[in-house]
């Protein structure tokens, strides 16, 4: 697509030989596009990459079936992280790949349903993920400390929504879009005394 001109045809990233949904996009350092996303036909989870003129796609070793709220993220150096909600066991998963191996984590264990899980990593390539809670009804965030992950409870008193969004600053601090019920959208920053939100006007 140039700008002013007409738009180009859409292109297959992959075929499959199935439906998907849940794609998510992420692009690498040097601006290659990632995109992770769901197989209604084997109930696996692909990875899709482009690091020349085509495409390369790959399964994803994970347990469970991957069907919900996929987000994925690639560091600063260029490694890849998916999260995912596994619909049968409602467990929240996360998967990292090393550079020669995919590893996987579970990022809530109390298994719950969990809804708009998102991911994103800090400058040291930690992965941080917002999700919430359909049944405690709370927003919460998990940070991988590299051993375990730990929880933050990230409540702004409204009623729960799927619209979940999650980003990092330079600092290394995180910063949250969320959408309660009521369709107000509400910014919140992490400080030293917890989440503090405010809706925009």
């Amino acid at each position: 697509f140039q700008p002013g001109g007409p738009p180009s045809p859409p292109k297959i990233v992959a075929d499959v030989g199935a439906d998907t949904n849940h794609a998510s996009l992420a692009m690498t350092p040097d601006n290659k596009p990632v995109i992770a996303y769901y197989s209604t036909y084997d109930y696996g989870l692909y990875y899709a990459q482009k690091p020349g003129t085509t495409w390369s796609v790959v399964a994803v070793p994970v347990t469970g079936k991957p069907s919900h709220y996929h987000s994925a993220t690639v560091d600063a150096s260029g490694i890849p992280q998916i999260t995912y909600v596994d619909s049968d066991t409602y467990a929240l998963n996360h998967v990292g790949h090393d550079g020669s191996t995919w590893t996987q984590t579970e990022v809530n264990t109390i298994r719950t349903y969990m809804v708009g899980a998102r991911l994103t990593s800090d400058k040291a390539g930690t992965p941080w993920v917002m999700y919430g809670d359909n049944i405690r009804q709370t927003k919460y965030v998990g940070r991988w400390t590299g051993s375990e992950w730990t929880e933050t409870d990230a409540s702004d008193s409204q009623k729960l929504s799927s619209d979940i969004s999650i980003a990092m600053d330079s600092s290394g601090m995180p910063h949250a879009v969320v959408q309660n019920d009521a369709g107000e959208v509400r910014y919140g920053v992490y400080t030293r005394s917890g989440w503090q939100y405010s809706v925009l006007d």
